[in-house]
């Protein structure tokens, strides 16, 4: 079975020293003019806070059309078909923030995302911070945790899921990918 097929099936593919221009990446990402936001965006709360505090970029396109087209090609090398509505993000989260936050626990809150895939890119080696993968919505506990290593790229059909926060980090650095086929 190809890789494509394992994710629609339900597979979450992780894809070490994803990026070929990583090195690259990992030291503009620190240069990007970030905003202050929450995850999941769309959702109201009364400030970032009462959510999953972090700073988005502007879509990588808009900052740095180059490093965005090295990221679309490696999916689309990766995956092995024509991929549209492609976006990438930069984000950070302070942990003194995440602390000081109403999701001041190991998992953020659990939610979906709006494209049918969905990718995430780690900067940090830390195995308590990654991704959290949830059967449903109403679990405490993930069914599987994957931990962020530098250049890992986890890949993902629309699922429930949560980040993951190594508080040990006073920041900790990712690009949120997304998509459909």
């Amino acid at each position: 079975m190809d890789l494509f097929n394992a994710i629609n099936k339900g597979t979450i593919a992780i894809q070490e020293e994803f990026l070929p221009n990583f090195k690259i990446l990992a030291e503009k990402i620190h240069n990007f003019k970030y905003k202050p936001a929450y995850q999941p965006s769309g959702f109201p709360y009364g400030n970032r806070y009462q959510a999953y505090p972090c700073y988005d970029s502007d879509k990588l396109e808009n900052i740095d059309k180059k490093e965005n087209k090295i990221i679309l090609n490696t999916f689309n090398d990766t995956i092995g078909k024509p991929i549209n509505n492609f976006f990438c993000r930069a984000r950070y989260i302070v942990s003194k923030e995440l602390a000081n936050s109403k999701v001041n626990t190991l998992f953020g809150i659990i939610h979906t995302d709006e494209t049918e895939y969905a990718a995430v890119i780690y900067f940090d080696q830390t195995v308590s911070g990654g991704t959290a993968f949830f059967r449903n919505p109403m679990d405490k506990y993930p069914d599987i945790q994957i931990g962020a290593v530098p250049n890992r790229a986890t890949i993902y059909k629309r699922r429930w899921h949560a980040p993951c926060h190594d508080f040990t980090f006073d920041k900790r650095y990712i690009i949120a990918c997304f998509f459909n086929v």
